[in-house]
């Protein structure tokens, strides 16, 4: 029987706060609970600048880059092929959008060489509609 009694105690402690709605046994404005009114909403964190790479198993030419953003990309932004240049004045053909969201991919006319040309990357925001910070001299392997 003393092994039942701390049970029955939680049970009891527990059904408390359930009809009462609160632990503490306060209210809350309308249409909020104790988890809302304690812990405002997150504010989004500002988005930080993309990385870089070759994307060399995709195309061996050296010309197509992929660019990773640490968050979802707003797809009309990234798609905006004005967005993007590269140091050696490559002409950019053609940019996707990957299954991610959060690799952008840019299809270059001629290969890029790394360690020589860099690029540039401006006007992209994320899906909460945020910029993230225009870059220039982007390097990648």
């Amino acid at each position: 029987m003393l092994r039942l009694l701390p049970l029955f105690i939680v049970a009891t402690t527990a059904t408390a706060i359930l009809l009462s709605g609160c632990p503490s046994g306060g209210s809350h404005p309308e249409g909020t609970t104790s988890n809302q009114q304690n812990n405002p909403p997150e504010t989004p964190s500002t988005p930080s600048a993309p990385t870089a790479h070759q994307a060399r198993g995709v195309d061996a030419t050296g010309g197509t880059i992929d660019l990773r953003f640490d968050s979802p990309v707003d797809v009309t932004s990234a798609m905006e092929v004005s967005n993007y240049s590269a140091s050696g004045g490559q002409v950019l053909t053609s940019v996707e959008v990957l299954a991610d969201s959060n690799t952008v991919r840019l299809h270059f006319e001629t290969m890029l060489l790394p360690g020589s040309d860099t690029l540039s990357v401006s006007g992209v925001h994320n899906t909460d509609g945020q910029a993230f910070p225009a870059v220039s001299g982007l390097s990648f392997e």
